[in-house]
């Protein structure tokens, strides 16, 4: 009896082990949910009439603990310039307000130009937020945002914007929370390295001949996503190169910078 006993206890014991273990790692894995809108307002009645169209696809916290309010938060004054309100809400009144922002503005522009043919691109409206998740890293998830819009002129654009919240606080980390002071100088080197492979150019002089660093130096994007391996540099258009040379990503590992991160 007592042998079968002490082999019941042991596998009890384990069971036991194993599920807080598990716990504890599920701790570490934030409970993201997604709320998605659509919705679409033309300008005035007549047929044909250009339209706003306005669809986000955002990611929130669903727990009202500091940790999800910290992250919703800051999501929501990132993403909809709005903040200490319920994730829906604060999409919900975003909507409203840009529908009403192009109804408002563009309205009686358009009464001049109604009969326009040419014109009419010019008042066709959209705006677009998707986002993700990236949980590599054991401290850090990696929020994504991606922006898509249209507002008149010759072209839409497209923007990544990035957020890394510490899994324990839902704190919104930045760079000098994770990189030793006086970084910039040797990071802006790796960065320039990983430049030059990624554009397949030497030195400056070919990085300008493809348009980059025309108008600025090299320098460490606050828009970046920590992975399980590396950390990813995002350069949205402008940044350090002209429209047509598209969004820019620089992944350094981070072996690469290893001296320079805080431990």
């Amino acid at each position: 009896m007592k042998p079968n006993c002490t082999i019941t206890s042991v596998i009890v014991l384990l069971f036991i082990l194993c599920s807080c273990s598990s716990g504890i790692e599920n701790e570490k894995l934030l409970d993201f949910q997604k709320i998605n809108k659509n919705k679409t307002l033309y300008i005035d009645q007549s047929p044909n009439a250009p339209s706003c169209n306005v669809k986000l696809s955002v990611h929130y916290i669903k727990d009202n603990s500091n940790r999800g309010t910290n992250i919703n938060n800051t999501i929501s004054k990132r993403l909809l310039d709005i903040s200490n309100v319920p994730m829906e809400q604060a999409v919900d009144s975003f909507i409203c307000q840009y529908c009403k922002g192009y109804i408002k503005t563009l309205a009686p522009l358009y009464k001049h130009d109604k009969n326009d043919k040419s014109k009419h691109k010019w008042y066709e409206y959209r705006y677009s937020i998707s986002t993700e998740i990236i949980q590599e890293h054991d401290d850090y998830t990696a929020y994504i945002a991606t922006l898509d819009f249209y507002e008149g002129g010759a072209h839409g654009i497209k923007q990544i914007f990035s957020m890394n919240f510490d899994v324990s606080t839902g704190k919104n980390i930045y760079l000098k929370d994770i990189f030793v002071p006086g970084f910039e100088r040797r990071l802006n080197d790796i960065l320039f390295n990983a430049l030059e492979q990624k554009t397949e150019a030497t030195g400056i002089l070919e990085l300008q001949n493809k348009g980059y660093l025309c108008t600025t130096d090299i320098f460490p994007s606050d828009n970046f996503i920590m992975k399980e391996h590396s950390i990813t540099f995002i350069y949205n258009v402008y940044e350090i190169a002209p429209y047509s040379n598209g969004i820019t990503e620089l992944d350094i590992p981070y072996s690469d910078i290893n001296d320079l991160l805080k431990k």
